[in-house]
């Protein structure tokens, strides 16, 4: 894992995916499917945290305009600025199944 500054705040929404990690493919598909944007086109982000015990994951694309999370009938959630550890996994809409991996390292 690598550090990562984001210098700002960053609106994205999307959901929790309830089954986590197989679940991962299901819920981008489906954000991708709604908002017309494959990835390239818009910005998309899994955001994880360790709850009680358990992974919780969320599924999320960057807001392009005022109230997509409404329009879509999505949660709307605000990546705060400041340091990050992050992995990146290229060509990760091939690689879903992997995602899982980054969080042992």
């Amino acid at each position: 894992m690598e550090e990562f500054n984001l210098t700002t705040d960053v609106i994205v929404f999307g959901l929790q995916v309830k089954n986590f990690p197989s679940g991962i493919d299901e819920a981008f598909n489906e954000l991708i499917k709604k908002t017309g944007n494959r990835a390239g086109e818009r910005a998309y982000y899994g955001i994880s945290e360790y709850k009680d015990g358990n992974m919780i994951y969320y599924a999320t694309a960057e807001e392009k305009t005022i109230d997509e999370a409404g329009k879509y009938n999505y949660i709307r959630l605000k990546i705060d600025k400041g340091s990050y550890l992050t992995c990146n996994i290229f060509d990760w809409r091939k690689k879903t199944e992997c995602i899982k991996d980054a969080f042992m390292k």
